[in-house]
């Protein structure tokens, strides 16, 4: 027989709680409303999400484990947040909520104390999202069942409400249709009334109410999840480096003949310049036919290097695979060095993209995780996971509030002035969004060639900001003039 549920005054106010954020989900993050719309989510993902975290907090209450890992992750989940009242870019606005979801969740579950694996281990990530699926649907009769344990003297008030109100509605019909016909002042405001009323979509009205209160019981079962029952957080990284050294000896040879064979062989055409690019079919082939299959390459090598710090036995033959680790991690540096190269060409002839940018800063990545995997061949007590996932939530956070949209318009729009870029591409520099108008006015100024299509596209861009719902509005919607 299942216990009884008795709800204090403290789950009331979070189911009230609940409540106002699966309004406001509804209202902001509804999967129609981020389709119709051109922009993501502004000022109202930065509410809803800050709102769900400071819920969180409060009800876990003074008994949270908020040591320093959990403090960072909120924080790095309110930043994100915030970042989408910040900026305009459509792609990093879905990503900055994507970040946001997974940060405060597994800050929230190291609160805890639901953290079945510490941020040591790669784990903790799929474990994270299992759990928090998990949380909005194992609690979902909680308020049902607080409802029908309340006996007595709670279950006569109950009763009593529901039989007020229904006596009260059909009493309050009647009497406003006589004060109504009395006075035609009074009977024009619920006349008004009746108008809006009339005016709503009864199918849609009915779809939210429902969705409301669904998402209502999800975010609820979720914060009883958090808070019941209070667990053990789980141990460290279990210990490694059993397994013998002779698989990982021939695998990384292996790899370091193909690789050192192809950097000696191709090493004039992965530096050639522009007359390579040229030679193999202009810049946009010569990047596009490479770089993605080096960046993959590299990612390899990471993998490769890092499961050998990882799992192998420190042996003898030990010493040849880290040897061969630390040969493996150079000509893989080499690699990277010719993917950044090609994309720097294709840079150089086309201009910054927001994707452009961000694989550059990807890389970037990669090349300090192959740093710290070679490390951790010297110093096996380096726990990879954590540091790395703290680089690149750091690096997440600092690529967004360096404004990327607005430096890839003004690298663009100056490197088109100053001769260093052939063409300048006016209808992406609008697809950058409200960032980008200070970029097309200079433009505008300085280009007379593109001066009406700049000053056009700057002020479709001014228009649409003016066309937003109040819960798309971001700060540099007021900055494009």
């Amino acid at each position: 027989m299942k216990r009884k549920i008795t709800f204090s005054g403290r789950e009331w106010i979070a189911l009230a709680a609940s409540l106002a954020l699966a309004i406001l989900f509804v209202h902001v993050c509804g999967f129609f409303r981020i389709v119709d719309s051109y922009f993501t989510p502004g000022v109202g993902a930065a509410i809803f999400g800050l709102g769900l975290l400071a819920v969180g907090d409060w009800y876990l209450g003074k008994g949270a484990r908020r040591d320093a890992v959990a403090c960072l992750l909120m924080a790095a989940s309110a930043l994100t947040a915030l970042s989408c009242a910040i900026f305009s870019s459509v792609g990093l606005g879905l990503l900055n909520i994507a970040a946001c979801w997974l940060t405060g969740a597994m800050g929230l579950m190291r609160m805890a104390g639901k953290d079945r694996y510490t941020l040591e281990r790669w784990l903790v990530v799929p474990n994270t999202i299992g759990q928090f699926f998990k949380s909005l649907f194992v609690n979902f009769d909680k308020p049902f069942r607080a409802l029908g344990s309340s006996g007595g003297k709670n279950k006569g008030k109950l009763i009593g409400v529901l039989i007020g109100i229904a006596v009260a509605l059909p009493l309050l019909a009647i009497v406003i249709a006589l004060l109504s016909s009395a006075d035609a002042v009074f009977g024009g405001i619920f006349e008004n009334i009746a108008e809006r009323l009339a005016e709503l979509d009864a199918v849609r009205t009915v779809w939210d109410v429902f969705r409301a209160v669904t998402y209502m019981l999800m975010i609820f079962s979720a914060l009883w999840y958090l808070a019941w029952p209070r667990p053990k957080a789980a141990g460290g990284e279990k210990a490694h480096g059993n397994t013998v050294s002779a698989p990982f000896v021939i695998v990384l040879i292996l790899l370091d003949i193909v690789y050192a064979v192809f950097v000696v062989i191709q090493i004039a055409f992965l530096f050639g310049g522009r007359e390579t690019a040229r030679m193999q079919g202009g810049f946009a082939e010569y990047a596009r036919t490479g770089f993605f299959q080096l960046v993959a390459v590299a990612l390899i090598n990471m993998a490769a290097v890092l499961v050998s710090s990882v799992f192998m036995r420190r042996d003898r033959g030990g010493k040849v695979a880290v040897a061969a680790s630390v040969l493996l991690t150079a000509l893989t540096a080499v690699i990277l060095v010719s993917a950044v190269w090609r994309m720097s060409l294709y840079i150089s002839e086309y201009g910054l993209s927001m994707l452009r940018l961000g694989t550059l800063v990807a890389m970037a990545l990669i090349a300090i995780g192959l740093a710290l995997a070679a490390v951790k061949l010297f110093k096996p007590s380096l726990k990879f996971f954590p540091v790395f996932f703290a680089v690149c939530l750091a690096a997440w956070i600092g690529f967004n509030y360096s404004n990327p949209a607005r430096n890839i318009a003004d690298y663009n729009v100056r490197a088109y002035l100053d001769g260093r870029v052939a063409t300048v591409d006016v209808e992406y520099l609008r697809e950058l969004g409200p960032e980008a108008v200070s970029s097309l006015r200079f433009l505008e100024e300085n280009s007379p060639e593109h001066a009406g299509e700049a000053r056009r596209a700057a002020e479709a861009v001014v228009e649409r900001t003016k066309e937003t719902r109040w819960y798309e509005w971001r700060l540099f919607f007021s900055l494009a003039k």
